[in-house]
């Protein structure tokens, strides 16, 4: 059965679409069939990450949520791995001036649970990872609620800390609340990662929470390559292995 997984933040800038790219990677690199699904209208760059120039791309998810073509026409295959076949689904974004419109679309016609039911139809997944927009409002919330996990990232910053609060008491709420999941990001290294795990894993009363150190090479490459490929032996990639398998349990 495949998993729906949902990355969300209370705000931009946490390194969510980063952490997104390389854990899809690494769970390709686990053998399992994943793709993920861009939302984040505002600031996409999935497609960014794994280098699918724009003009390679002839349709985008806001052309399938205006039914201008199928979702085997915006889901675009990136190998990850060309010796043993690894591969992810990649099904991008695109910005534009009519953000509201679009998220209308998305959810009140739910065209989101057609595009999922329509992938699932069409291809083979362990895996489907939704790259949400920052923020919380309705249509975040019915996203959430039909994830598995709910993968919630956030800096050492307190509006991030305060808004993330809101955003687990919401998802504690929903009638089939999804499992939660912590990720602490880019912690100075004047802290204890093991002290900031323990003070989150109190502070918002869950069990599985990941803190995540602030390396330079991580942060100079953002949205120019994936990580865990230039550095498979780094102790980030360690750290971010756990995570993967973690979201396959």
């Amino acid at each position: 059965m495949t998993k729906i997984i949902s990355v969300h933040s209370s705000r931009r800038g946490t390194g969510k679409s980063t952490l997104i790219a390389n854990l899809a990677t690494l769970l390709a690199q686990q053998g399992k069939k994943i793709a993920i699904i861009d939302t984040d209208f505002q600031a996409p760059t999935i497609h960014s990450i794994f280098k699918l120039n724009e003009t390679q791309i002839q349709y985008w998810f806001n052309d399938y949520l205006n039914k201008k073509c199928t979702v085997q026409q915006i889901s675009y295959p990136i190998i990850t791995n060309p010796k043993n076949g690894e591969q992810i689904y990649v099904i991008p974004a695109k910005s534009g001036s009519n953000i509201s419109n679009t998220l209308n679309q998305l959810y009140q016609s739910n065209r989101l649970g057609e595009s999922i039911e329509d992938i699932l139809a069409t291809f083979e997944l362990d895996i489907i990872l939704i790259d949400l927009y920052s923020g919380l409002q309705e249509e975040t919330i019915f996203t959430i609620n039909i994830s598995d996990n709910l993968l919630v990232v956030l800096r050492p910053d307190l509006r991030d800390y305060q808004g993330s609060s809101v955003i687990v008491e919401v998802a504690r709420r929903l009638d089939v609340g999804p499992q939660l999941m912590l990720v602490l990001n880019e912690i100075p290294p004047q802290f204890e990662l093991a002290d900031v795990k323990t003070e989150l894993m109190s502070k918002y009363d869950c069990k599985t929470v990941f803190a995540l150190p602030h390396i330079e090479q991580f942060a100079t490459l953002q949205a120019k390559d994936i990580f865990v490929k230039q550095y498979p032996n780094h102790h980030l990639t360690t750290l971010l292995t756990e995570i993967a398998i973690c979201l396959t349990l």
